[in-house]
């Protein structure tokens, strides 16, 4: 309950609307917490949501099971204009092999490829 106190010290002091560095580790607190519904009203509270926001929203689905409404959150994630972290594709690709989900792998795999993670040298995500 330390958190829910958290929570309201940081809207009664206006920060979750100044600062979306706050608001994201709300989602993040929840999110570590397991508290799925309190994760999910702490994201939808953002004025702004940043790729941090949608990182944490969705690795709270996936850690409770709930990977249809993940992937759900990353086709919305998309169509908001917001490119997934190295983090979140890492956090799916560990999903996949924790689930034994080959097509999600190779799905998410052809989506680093097209999206260029794997140029420059930087990054390079095999499955093999």
């Amino acid at each position: 309950m330390k958190e829910k106190q958290l929570h309201c010290h940081v809207v009664k002091d206006g920060w979750l609307e100044s600062n979306v560095f706050v608001a994201n580790s709300l989602v993040d607190l929840y999110s570590a917490c397991g508290s799925l519904i309190d994760a999910r009203e702490a994201f939808e509270a953002i004025p702004m949501e940043d790729v941090i926001s949608w990182n944490s929203i969705t690795w709270v689905h996936t850690e409770n099971g709930l990977l249809l409404y993940a992937l759900e959150l990353f086709a919305r994630m998309q169509f908001c204009g917001k490119r997934p972290s190295i983090r979140f594709i890492c956090w799916v690709l560990n999903l996949a092999s924790r689930t034994q989900n080959i097509q999600l792998g190779k799905q998410i795999h052809s989506y680093v490829v097209k999206s260029g993670f794997d140029h420059g040298g930087s990054v390079h995500i095999s499955l093999l």
